[in-house]
């Protein structure tokens, strides 16, 4: 302090002791280590580029309500019936037959009885 004090003052030439030259390369020294370590952290936590996805495009439904009403009952329509059909080839193969129902009856008796 004094020798700053006195370099102020112009009575003498200011000179860095040895002790400040340590700690000034202590601190670059650590200011080199943070800087890296930030730059390791940054490229490990670097954000992925994001692809913009498509959405499907809808055909526009513009006009009178009345052709709106139309083609949504059509569409309903034709679901229902695309799951009535689906259902009914279901439940055939789900139906046993005539003969399957007097074999099992037929085989139920013969247990009761025996």
């Amino acid at each position: 302090m004094i020798r700053l004090i006195l370099y102020l003052l112009g009575k003498t030439d200011y000179e860095n002791c040895k002790g400040c030259e340590v700690l000034k390369q202590q601190l670059a020294i650590a200011n080199a280590e943070k800087k890296e370590a930030i730059d390791t952290v940054i490229s490990i936590i670097k954000p992925k580029a994001i692809t913009p996805v498509e959405l499907n495009k809808t055909a526009p439904i513009a006009g009178v309500f009345s052709r709106r009403q139309n083609y949504l009952e059509d569409k309903d329509r034709k679901e229902a019936q695309a799951r009535s059909s689906t259902f009914a080839a279901g439940n055939q193969e789900a139906k046993p037959s005539e003969e399957d129902i007097a074999n099992t009856v037929a085989e139920l008796e013969r247990e009761a009885k025996g």
